[in-house]
C-alpha cells in the first residue's frame, strides 16, 4: 500500500469535505484496491470525529457489500431540520436501520448469523442523506465511492421497532413523498433482498480490521427507493408501512 498517496487523497477529501467543493482527482490519485481505498476512508475518519454507526449495502443479492461511518455530528433524530447550504448535494435514500443492543468486538474468529442478529435491539426507518466530494459521481470507480466514504452526508433515523424479526424486509413496501407529493413508492426495493447478508458482513469487515461494533451503533442497509436529488427547502418523508416514517426538512 502507498502510504503517501493513502495521506495526500485523504487530506484532499477532508479539505473538500470542509470546504463543500467537489473536486477531480488527478488520475494517478486512483486508490489501487479496495483496501487502499478503506485506508483512505480511515484515514479521514481520524479527523472527523466520533463514529456512531455504520452504511452497508449491496447493488445485487450476491454482490460484494461496501462500509462507510456514519458520524455522530452528522445523525439526527426525526423529524430533522437542517440547512440546506450544510451540503453540496441533497440527495436522499429512504433505507431501513438496525441499532446494536450490544458490542461485537474485534476477535480472530468469523461472527455467526446468529450472534450478529442476538446483537440487535431495534429496526429503524431511516433517510441517508447522499453527498459527495467527488465532481464525477455517481458515474465513479467503486474505490472512489468506498474512499468518499460511500456519499454519504447524513443519516436521519425514526422511531424504533423491538420486534423487528417479524418483518420482512425482503417485501417491505416504501414511499417517499417530497413536499407532499409521492416521488417513489415501491415494494421490495432494496436491491440487496438479505439485509441479514449484509449485517453480518459489516460485524465482520469491522472484527477484521481490528475493530468492531458498539452497542448503540447503527448500521443502515441500503436503498429502498434509488437516489432521488431534491431542493433546498424541500420537505421530506419516508415512510415504510408497518414499521414507521422518518421525517426531514431542507431548510432553505
Amino acid at each position: 500500500m502507498d502510504q503517501a498517496k493513502v495521506a495526500r487523497v485523504a487530506e484532499l477529501l477532508f479539505q473538500a469535505r470542509a470546504a463543500r467543493h467537489e473536486i477531480v482527482p488527478a488520475a494517478d490519485d486512483m486508490p489501487s484496491d479496495l483496501d487502499e481505498s478503506y485506508a483512505i476512508q480511515e484515514t479521514v475518519a481520524r479527523r472527523l470525529g466520533a463514529i456512531g454507526g455504520w452504511k452497508t449495502g449491496a447493488g445485487l443479492p450476491t454482490a460484494e457489500p461496501s462500509a462507510a461511518p456514519l458520524y455522530t455530528a452528522t445523525m439526527f433524530q426525526s423529524p430533522a431540520r437542517l440547512p440546506a447550504d450544510r451540503f453540496g448535494r441533497l440527495g436522499l435514500e429512504a433505507e431501513i436501520a438496525y441499532r446494536f443492543g450490544r458490542d461485537l468486538p474485534a476477535r480472530v474468529a468469523p461472527y455467526g448469523e446468529d450472534e450478529v442478529l442476538a446483537a440487535i435491539a431495534t429496526l429503524h426507518p431511516a433517510i441517508e442523506v447522499v453527498d459527495t466530494r467527488l465532481k464525477a459521481f455517481p458515474d465513479i470507480d467503486r474505490r472512489w465511492q468506498v474512499a468518499d466514504n460511500a456519499a454519504n452526508g447524513g443519516f436521519v433515523y425514526g422511531p424504533g421497532v423491538a420486534e423487528w424479526r417479524r418483518i420482512d424486509v425482503s417485501r417491505l413496501a416504501s414511499v417517499l413523498t417530497i413536499d407532499g407529493k409521492v416521488a417513489v413508492s415501491t415494494v421490495g426495493g432494496n436491491k440487496a433482498v438479505d439485509l441479514v447478508r449484509l449485517l453480518v458482513w459489516v460485524a465482520n469487515h469491522r472484527r477484521a480490521r481490528g475493530a468492531g461494533l458498539k452497542a448503540g451503533d447503527f448500521v443502515t442497509t441500503g436503498s429502498y427507493t434509488g437516489l432521488i436529488f431534491t431542493h433546498p427547502g424541500a420537505v421530506v418523508r419516508a415512510e415504510f408501512p408497518g414499521v414507521g416514517a422518518v421525517d426531514l426538512t431542507y431548510a432553505a
